[in-house]
């Protein structure tokens, strides 16, 4: 078999796209035992699990950049690879090399952020970025159904140019169940001073989150668990765990003119390693975003024995199945009843819990990087 040689620009250090990377060079290392294989990364020390034979090349280029546009097309002619797998849609206009593209998800296009809205100038250049990645690769990875039909309507793309290949857990989240959740919340009450029982949000800060209608809804069910007459109290806090993000001041504004702003709690970025003894020790996970390329956090939570209540839009239906509670994410209403349902019904909770953790079962990230290198290896055999 003929060895070919193969580049993956894993530059991007974001959490879920990291991750995303990390998983397929772990993955398909262990499966490719003839190809060459090259990582283009800002620091190698982020990848723990190099393959033996790998390169791991130190690559300051930063993302949305000139630099990008310019220096990375130079050093991809220098390495002279066979195949470029760019890991997010950010890559050279006009780089001519094979390539094959992740396109994560559209969030930008549908909720463009601060800075877009703001900088029509940065607004074209994602556009233009975006459509010239999607229409210049041989092939684009998807993580979800919804995705791929995102793509082909907004960019123009045929549908058998994506690839799905939904992402998968990581065992560590399958393992938090040997955990007692009484062990899990002693854990993370000493490490971050978070008093259980409490309802979980954990991610980025930002406009399609829809945090502030979390709020919103846990207020709702703050007021009508303590009105005479209703039944139980609710003692949980709320946990919107995440670094705030300095172009969305809003959302910690609606957090501090809550009338329970005492119960609701930001504890900041939690490290990786922490995150699924955190959900476990969640009495509820909350996953309200009113847009979605994925939605892994839903399967961590599900596969850490946590249950879920989740939007009923976007991928999220498809990736959660029927092993949540799905609710309106538009409605707070709703979204408070969703999570009243669970904490009100003991069969209820405990059928969502076991149904979550079969459908985590489903998606394993060694399955994800047979299907990626599979696609490397029917596009290497057309060169």
């Amino acid at each position: 078999m003929k060895q070919h040689h193969i580049v993956l620009d894993a530059r991007l250090q974001a959490t879920g796209i990291e991750r995303y990377a990390n998983e397929l060079i772990r993955h398909i290392g262990a499966l490719d035992h003839v190809n060459r294989y090259t990582v283009l990364c800002r620091d190698p020390k982020r990848f723990p699990d190099q393959p033996s034979g790998w390169k791991f090349l130190k690559t300051d280029i930063g993302h949305y950049s000139l630099a990008e546009q310019r220096r990375l097309p130079k050093l991809l002619r220098t390495l002279k690879p066979d195949l470029v797998h760019f890991t997010h849609f950010n890559s050279p206009i006009f780089y001519t090399g094979a390539r094959v593209t992740t396109i994560h998800d559209l969030t930008l296009h549908f909720f463009p952020g601060n800075r877009m809205k703001t900088n029509p100038l940065r607004n074209f250049a994602y556009k233009l970025v975006m459509r010239s990645a999607a229409h210049s690769s041989k092939k684009i990875f998807a993580p979800s159904l919804n995705t791929k039909r995102d793509i082909e309507r907004v960019l123009g793309v045929a549908g058998e140019k994506v690839i799905v290949t939904p992402e998968g857990v990581d065992e560590v989240f399958e393992r938090a169940q040997t955990i007692t959740k009484s062990r899990a919340q002693t854990l993370i009450e000493k490490k971050f001073n978070i008093p259980s029982p409490f309802i979980l949000y954990v991610g980025v800060w930002s406009e399609h989150k829809n945090l502030e209608r979390l709020v919103e809804a846990y207020e709702e069910l703050c007021s009508t668990s303590r009105t005479p007459g209703s039944s139980g109290t609710l003692n949980h806090r709320l946990v919107i765990a995440g670094t705030p993000n300095p172009q969305y001041p809003h959302i910690m504004r609606r957090i501090e003119r809550s009338a329970y702003r005492a119960e609701i709690l930001t504890p900041g970025f939690i490290p990786e390693g922490d995150l699924p003894t955190l959900y476990r020790a969640a009495a509820v996970f909350t996953f309200v975003s009113l847009y979605e390329g994925f939605g892994l956090p839903v399967l961590e939570a599900q596969a850490a024995g946590t249950p879920v209540v989740a939007s009923n839009t976007t991928s999220i239906p498809e990736v959660g199945g029927k092993a949540l509670v799905a609710v309106d994410p538009m409605d707070t209403h709703a979204i408070a009843r969703g999570i009243q349902q669970l904490l009100g019904d003991q069969d209820l909770y405990q059928a969502t819990i076991q149904a979550g953790i079969k459908n985590a079962q489903r998606f394993k990230w060694e399955a994800t990087a047979r299907a990626t290198y599979m696609i490397y290896q029917a596009l290497l055999g057309e060169v």
